[in-house]
């Protein structure tokens, strides 16, 4: 029993230690202004979290927000303002409920609304 429970918190600390590292690479990224890169490699962090069925912290989420992959935010672990950002991003498509948007999702529906005509792949 003792063994599982020290196998348990071993892999627990070295999912922190994985997930803190990825976080920093991330932050570094946004900070060189390589937002595309940045913005992958949370995609890959994210897949972590569910592969390894780990909760969003609020640092997570705090860079989710900064790539502008609002959907993605979890309201339940965030902080108050990615809180805002996910509600301030919700918009009424037709669809029983709202959905929140990604910030370029976002642009480009404003866009639309102005009455631009856009080509978009």
């Amino acid at each position: 029993m003792n063994n599982e429970i020290t196998s348990a918190t071993d892999n627990d600390d070295e999912h922190v230690a994985h997930v803190f590292s990825k976080c920093k690479e991330i932050n570094d990224l946004i900070n060189s202004d390589k937002e595309d890169e940045a913005r992958n490699s949370l995609i890959l962090l994210l897949d972590y979290h569910k592969k390894h069925k780990i909760h969003y912290t609020p640092l997570v989420n705090h860079l989710i927000r900064c790539t502008g992959l609002y959907p993605y935010i979890h309201a339940e672990t965030a902080d108050w303002n990615e809180r805002l950002i996910y509600d301030l991003f919700k918009v009424d498509v037709g669809l029983n409920t709202p959905i929140t948007l990604h910030r370029e999702q976002s642009l480009i529906l404003k866009r639309l609304l102005n009455g631009e005509s856009l080509a978009v792949s």
